[in-house]
C-alpha cells in the first residue's frame, strides 16, 4: 500500500501508470518477450512512487484530517483515517471566581479559511447536540470565561468548521465549585483530619490500695452476714467484760487505801 496527500500526488501516480502502459505497448508492437517487459514497468513504477510525497499520518482520537488521505494501490481507492469527528469530552475543573480558557485547536492541519461555532448547554456532561443552545460564530478558536460563575457550570462544545462542512467537535465540561461550597468542603476535610488523627498517649492510672473503713465495711451489702453478727457480738461482749474488770479493779483499790 502506498500513500499520497493530495490530488497532485494522485494525479502524479496516473500520470506513471499511463507511462507504464504505453511502454508496454511498445515492447508488445515491438514483439518483444513479456516476461523482460513487465518487470522492467514495474521497475520504473516503483521508481517514481518512491519519489512521490507521502500522505502525513492520522492524528486520533478525531477529526476528518482531509490532508491524511491516502491512495491504495491494491484497490485503487483513496482511504481517509476513519476517525470519529467528535472528539471525547474533556473535564475542566475550576473554583467560581476563576479565569477558563477553552481551546478549539486541533493537532492535525486545518486549511486558512475556517470557522469556530461554540455552544453551551447548562448542568449537563453530554454530548446531544439538541441540547445545546449557540453562544457566538466567528473565526476564533478560543473561548475566554472570566470570572467563572456557577450559571457556567455545564459542557461547551466547538464545531470547526471548512466551507460549511463540520471537520471536529470538541467538548468540554466545565465542572464549577462555588466558593461557599469549596469552603464547606475545607472545613469537612479538616473535621475529617482531626477525628482521624491518631490519639495521645494514654498514662496508666496509679491506683492506690488503702484499707476501708469501719465505715465503708459496715455500708457493704453483705457486710452483715450470719458470720459477721457473730464476731460483732464477741467483739462487744469482749469489750463488756474489759470495762467490767477494770471498774472492779478501781473499786478495790479505791477500798484498800481507805480510813
Amino acid at each position: 500500500m502506498s500513500c499520497f496527500s493530495d490530488v497532485s500526488e494522485i494525479e502524479k501516480l496516473k500520470d506513471a501508470f499511463g507511462r507504464v502502459v504505453f511502454y508496454l505497448e511498445e515492447k508488445g508492437m515491438a514483439k518483444a518477450p513479456f516476461q523482460e517487459a513487465v518487470p522492467e514497468a514495474v521497475n520504473e513504477v516503483e521508481k517514481e512512487i518512491a519519489q512521490l510525497k507521502a500522505a502525513p499520518p492520522c492524528i486520533p482520537p478525531c477529526g476528518y484530517q482531509k490532508e491524511s488521505h491516502y491512495y491504495r494501490c491494491s484497490s485503487c481507492s483513496i482511504m481517509d483515517c476513519q476517525l470519529p469527528i467528535d472528539c471525547p469530552i474533556q473535564d475542566i475543573h475550576k473554583l467560581e471566581g476563576d479565569a477558563t480558557f477553552l481551546n478549539c485547536e486541533v493537532a492535525f492541519q486545518t486549511s486558512s479559511d475556517r470557522t469556530f461555532r461554540w455552544k453551551f448547554v447548562k448542568d449537563l456532561r453530554t454530548e446531544e447536540l439538541f441540547l445545546f443552545h449557540d453562544l457566538n460564530f466567528g473565526v476564533n478558536p478560543s473561548l475566554l470565561i472570566r470570572p467563572t460563575l456557577g450559571s457556567h457550570h455545564g459542557t461547551f462544545a466547538c464545531e470547526l468548521e471548512e466551507e460549511n462542512d463540520v471537520v471536529v467537535r470538541k467538548y468540554f465540561y466545565v465542572n464549577v465549585t462555588e466558593k461557599r461550597l469549596g469552603n464547606e468542603k475545607k472545613l469537612q476535610e479538616m473535621f475529617k483530619a482531626i477525628l482521624n488523627s491518631p490519639p495521645e498517649s494514654v498514662q496508666e492510672a496509679v491506683v492506690v490500695n488503702k484499707l476501708p473503713s469501719l465505715q465503708d465495711l459496715m455500708s457493704q451489702p453483705d457486710y452483715l452476714r450470719k458470720r459477721g453478727v457473730i464476731v460483732l457480738i464477741l467483739g462487744i461482749t469482749g469489750i463488756s467484760l474489759l470495762v467490767t474488770l477494770a471498774v472492779l479493779s478501781l473499786y478495790r483499790w479505791a477500798t484498800d487505801f481507805g480510813p
